[in-house]
């Protein structure tokens, strides 16, 4: 079985599994140039893949200057494949055990002064439409600690502006569960 063809079976069992659709994408995003790497170096199926391949596919992804996070990803998805190859009877040997999955160092972003924080909403200030929605969007985004996706994807009715413990219903759809933010006092006299 050539490596593209088994890269689809894997992503079709994926999907099969319940794997949430930014998942699916990742493993298509990461394992296809994979599989282009295989027939670039005439590595004709997943058969004949063998350790030094895949230390090699992992130098290769070293060699583009990729932060480490970046190959991290890589690493572990192509790992999952090479797991995946195994236990279907695809390939005898798990050459997920010929790499280790890279430690990432977890990096802490510098938080904002409280000088830059009054510079920036004061920035937001005016009587104008987008200045009232962009102080609105500063204020949310300061109390509740919501990622940019999670406010774009709000909706008016997952918003309860009572005044006393004013929150927003989210929605995750990687794990299918909801949870509730809260706002402050600020906030909700801006989105009111």
């Amino acid at each position: 079985m050539k490596v593209a063809e088994a890269v689809e079976e894997f992503i079709i069992a994926k999907q099969a599994d319940g794997r949430a659709p930014r998942t699916i994408a990742d493993y298509r995003r990461v394992l296809l140039p994979f599989a282009d790497w295989c027939g670039e170096n005439g590595i004709g199926g997943v058969s004949a893949l063998n350790r030094s391949h895949i230390r090699s596919y992992v130098a290769h992804l070293r060699e583009k200057g990729w932060a480490e996070g970046t190959v991290a990803i890589h690493v572990r998805n192509l790992r999952t494949f090479l797991r995946w190859c195994h236990l279907e009877g695809i390939h005898p040997e798990n050459l997920a055990l010929a790499v280790k999955a890279p430690k990432t160092k977890s990096r802490e972003e510098a938080l904002p002064t409280p000088e830059e924080l009054a510079l920036f909403l004061q920035a937001c200030r005016g009587e104008d439409f987008l200045s009232r929605r962009d102080l609105a969007l500063a204020l949310t985004l300061l109390d509740t600690g919501l990622r940019v996706g999670e406010v774009v994807l709000l909706t008016v009715s997952a918003v309860n502006l009572d005044g006393q413990g004013s929150h927003i219903k989210i929605y995750a759809p990687k794990t299918g569960s909801w949870r509730f933010v809260f706002l402050g006092r600020a906030a909700t006299a801006v989105l009111q």
